[in-house]
């Protein structure tokens, strides 16, 4: 059993001098009709009623279509850019990558050297520094 109480919608028919249309007014708009326009007279109220039903739904149609020319136009964009990328695949040269990653791993290892060098360097001015402090304090020892 469903627990959900649906409104019933009120159905208003319109007569022109061309056509004859059966319209759903939704609860809300018959609300509304009633509360702005409550000594109108029936027929008033009814038409006012569909015309607004149908302006409502001439609105959602047209969202809708900007939502779908919206969607198409991003497909298209992404379809477009995918193939662009695919046609350019043949300007990527494979033999230029290598000489770029040669290129990076020499200057890694430079690099690595460099560090390399700088920490010996640093190692030798520490034990430097170790054997002067030894020194210093040996001969402040004999000085006494």
């Amino acid at each position: 059993m469903n627990s959900e109480t649906k409104t019933p919608e009120t159905t208003a028919i319109t007569t022109t001098p061309e056509t004859t249309a059966v319209v759903q007014i939704s609860p809300e708009t018959e609300a509304l009709v009633k509360q702005e326009m409550p000594d109108k007279p029936e027929e008033a109220q009814r038409e006012t009623m569909a015309l607004i039903e149908a302006i409502r739904r001439r609105a959602q149609l047209s969202v809708q279509e900007a939502r779908d020319v919206t969607l198409d136009s991003y497909l298209k964009a992404v379809r477009q850019a995918r193939e662009a990328v695919e046609q350019n695949k043949p300007l990527i040269d494979p033999a230029q990558i290598e000489k770029s990653v040669e290129l990076v791993q020499r200057q890694a290892e430079m690099n690595w050297s460099v560090i390399v060098s700088e920490i010996e360097s640093l190692g030798v001015q520490l034990v430097d520094a170790a054997k002067e402090a030894w020194n210093m304090l040996m001969h402040s020892d004999q000085k006494r």
